[in-house]
Order: C-alpha cells, then sequence, then structure tokens
C-alpha cells in the first residue's frame, strides 16, 4: 500500500541560504519539493530516514513553496499542503536568523 500523505510541514529556522523544516510522516522515505515562488517547475531531493531536513544553498531574501511526498516500495503518497517560506537578508556579511519570529545576528 502506498503511504499517506504527510501532514504538519513547518518551518523551523531561517537564514539567508537555508530553511530548516520539518513534517510528520508514516514513512521514512521522504521526497522533498521546493522552487521559488516565482518559478513553475518543482526541483527534488530524496531524504531518507528523517522527518526533518535543512534546504542549504539558497537564494538570500527569496520566498520558496515546499512540500513533501512520503515514498515506499509500492509509490508516492499525495504531496503535503504547500508551505511558503522565505530567506533571511544578507547585509554587509551579517547573516540575519529567523528562529520562532525572533531575528538573530550572525557575525
Amino acid at each position: 500500500m502506498k503511504p499517506g500523505k504527510p501532514k504538519g510541514l513547518i518551518l523551523e529556522e531561517a537564514t539567508a541560504t537555508s530553511l530548516k523544516l520539518s513534517w510528520e510522516s508514516e514513512s521514512t522515505e521522504t521526497l522533498i519539493q521546493y522552487k521559488p515562488k516565482a518559478e513553475v517547475e518543482w526541483w527534488n531531493i530524496v531524504r531518507v530516514g528523517s522527518t526533518f531536513f535543512t534546504l542549504q544553498q539558497l537564494r538570500p531574501d527569496t520566498e520558496y513553496e515546499i512540500r513533501v511526498v512520503a515514498m515506499n516500495e509500492y509509490g508516492q503518497s499525495q504531496p503535503s499542503d504547500v508551505i511558503e517560506a522565505q530567506t533571511g537578508e544578507l547585509v554587509n556579511g551579517i547573516n540575519l536568523y529567523i528562529i520562532n519570529h525572533y531575528i538573530l545576528l550572525q557575525f
């Protein structure tokens, strides 16, 4: 039987170049799909054995759409609900972190 649709996809943390995500899934193999909001085509990353992942090497100050798909030997689930997440700004070499609605500066 194909796995059920992942639930509870949330943004845990955002930096200028990364987005840390978590979700709930009955499957340990997950396809993470993301794209800049302005683009049409989804990009794929396969992640095995976890219900969290950090997207890295992203563009600063860019809004992304993200969804996850559970996978097993019988196929893929329906995609999770899409969330929107924005990377922070990189200002004069200072990385702005957004964690639980707080802004931290890294020099």
